[in-house]
């Protein structure tokens, strides 16, 4: 039977494995375009991914919806990724128009300034 370490050793090398393997993924397009929107306590953030693979984490991340929603317009009419309720899809003639970035704080100044109104 290993010892403790040596399982520690063998799960930290399969950890750097893991790692390289999801950072190869995310560089391999899949010819569609996904523009996500992450909306979490008020902040609006917003990034492009060439797969499906960043969305999966997201969904993973977010699960239900609870601490942030992800919202993806897509050329893709089928993107086959699991989630809990945290994702809603849209078409690229969707997009607005003018997309902006909100900071956290920002957003949380935000929030409790329509609070306190």
């Amino acid at each position: 039977m290993k010892t403790l370490e040596e399982l520690k050793a063998e799960l930290a090398v399969a950890q750097a494995q893991v790692w390289d393997l999801e950072s190869q993924i995310q560089k391999i397009p899949d010819g569609y375009t996904y523009h996500i929107c992450i909306r979490s306590y008020g902040s609006v953030n917003w990034e492009k991914a060439i797969n499906t693979h960043r969305i999966q984490w997201l969904c993973n991340e977010y699960q239900d919806g609870y601490d942030g929603l992800v919202d993806v317009y897509t050329d893709n009419p089928d993107m086959n990724v699991r989630d809990l309720g945290c994702l809603t899809q849209y078409t690229l003639d969707e997009l607005p128009e003018s997309r902006r970035n909100i900071s956290k704080s920002q957003g949380m100044v935000n929030m409790i300034a329509k609070t306190i109104k």
